[in-house]
């Protein structure tokens, strides 16, 4: 489910126009504290990151679909201020 989950995750990204730069597992991590939800309790999860450059439209639509997805049990979203132009493939030399 969590494959299914990420793949997802990948396809609103890329379907509205956006790019993945990187997908990092960090495995199976023993939490700091349990997360509860109704009728049960999480001391374990597994971390990923996944870097993405897309619109804002975009973001709204994934926080939308890990609000509905259940297996989801916390997600942090960071802006990354990339200096010059590092995505601006006019501005690479080849």
């Amino acid at each position: 489910m969590l494959a299914k989950m990420m793949a997802r995750t990948g396809e609103i990204v890329m379907g509205d126009g956006g790019i993945i730069t990187n997908v990092i597992s960090y495995g199976e991590q023993s939490l700091a504290y349990d997360i509860r939800k109704p009728f049960l309790k999480f001391d374990k999860a597994h971390i990923w990151q996944l870097n993405f450059v897309s619109n804002p439209n975009t973001l709204l639509k994934i926080q939308h679909e890990l609000k509905l997805n259940e297996e989801a049990l916390r997600w942090l979203v960071l802006k990354k201020n990339f200096k010059g132009s590092e995505l601006d493939p006019a501005s690479s030399s080849t």
